[in-house]
């Protein structure tokens, strides 16, 4: 079994295949929205290089998004011509929750082209253990432009912002909310080991807006009287993915924050498209549709002009 997946909702456009044994073969792009130019090829390589014909493909999943709307429709009508050619079934992988399950997910791939699969071990030397075990809050968001942001927040297995178009306070505020009920349960746990959370940005919205995530929070924990400290990145973590972490306590409790430099990929659309695959969630390509979360700009634009036309 091999399920092909390509993604083109951010900067750069990437592909990837995964197996029935959750092996995953992968290939990015380098160039930002070059995603007209390189997306078929890359798809052609990939497969070539790792002996997979186009026959012995059973599904496409592709991102609908949210994302650039651009981009969105690439890949979108490419997954929908190939299924149409083929006679495979598609499968829509939305983009913000693919991007967030790489964190929880055993699944590891390799960008030269060689199959491999992540250990347990591994997995827990990312720090990406379960929301029960070490409270990690994986908070993917994107830049929708207009001082928005696509997003949503997960533990493992565990949605705690619903995914959606929100303006960067809202979106903040929602997840203090959340968080603050985790951190209420936590210091009723009866445990006398310190307790650890991290919340983990990526996207290029964590980057956009870096500054009014890092007030927004530091803000919520003065108003708590947490002391604050700054720690450096965990031996385990890559200083390139992973920069200075900002770090508040309790005698009980440990909330870091930190912003890794990632973004949205193919691998996670494979993760998440496998899963729904083995769930029956399969779509004939006429019913593969973008999932833009609001108007495009060019039509908010031309309705802002009539209004003030009228």
């Amino acid at each position: 079994m091999y399920i092909l997946a390509i993604e083109t909702t951010g900067f750069f456009c990437s592909v990837a295949v995964i197996d029935e044994d959750d092996k995953i073969v992968h290939r990015s792009s380098d160039s930002r929205f070059n995603h007209l130019k390189e997306l078929t090829p890359m798809i052609r390589e990939l497969l070539e290089d790792n002996d997979i014909s186009m026959e012995e493909i059973d599904a496409i999943a592709a991102s609908t998004g949210p994302g650039s709307f651009t981009g969105i429709r690439i890949g979108v009508s490419t997954a929908r011509g190939m299924s149409q050619m083929r006679g495979i079934p598609c499968i829509s992988v939305p983009t913000i929750e693919a991007f967030a399950l790489k964190d929880f997910s055993k699944i590891n791939c390799s960008e030269d082209n060689r199959k491999e699969n992540c250990s347990e071990s591994d997995r827990e030397a990312r720090g990406y253990g379960k929301l029960s075990e070490k409270r990690f809050i994986s908070c993917p968001i994107f830049d929708a432009r207009r001082k928005q942001i696509y997003g949503g927040s997960y533990g493992d297995k565990i949605e705690i912002v619903l995914p959606g178009a929100y303006a960067v306070d809202e979106y903040m505020e929602k997840l203090l909310s959340e968080l603050k009920g985790i951190i209420s349960n936590m210091e009723t746990d009866g445990s006398e080991a310190i307790s650890k959370v991290t919340l983990s940005f990526k996207g290029d919205g964590a980057v956009q807006y870096r500054s009014e995530i890092t007030r927004a929070i530091t803000n919520f924990f003065e108003r708590h009287s947490w002391k604050s400290k700054k720690s450096s990145s965990g031996e385990n973590e890559r200083a390139d993915e992973v920069e200075q972490k900002l770090q508040w306590c309790t005698d009980r409790i440990s909330v870091s924050l930190e912003f890794r430099n990632e973004y949205q990929d193919a691998v996670g659309i494979a993760i998440l498209g496998k899963r729904k695959f083995l769930e029956g969630e399969l779509v004939d390509f006429s019913e593969l549709l973008p999932v833009y979360m609001r108007k495009p700009e060019a039509q908010r634009n031309l309705e802002e002009r009539l209004k003030k036309d009228q």
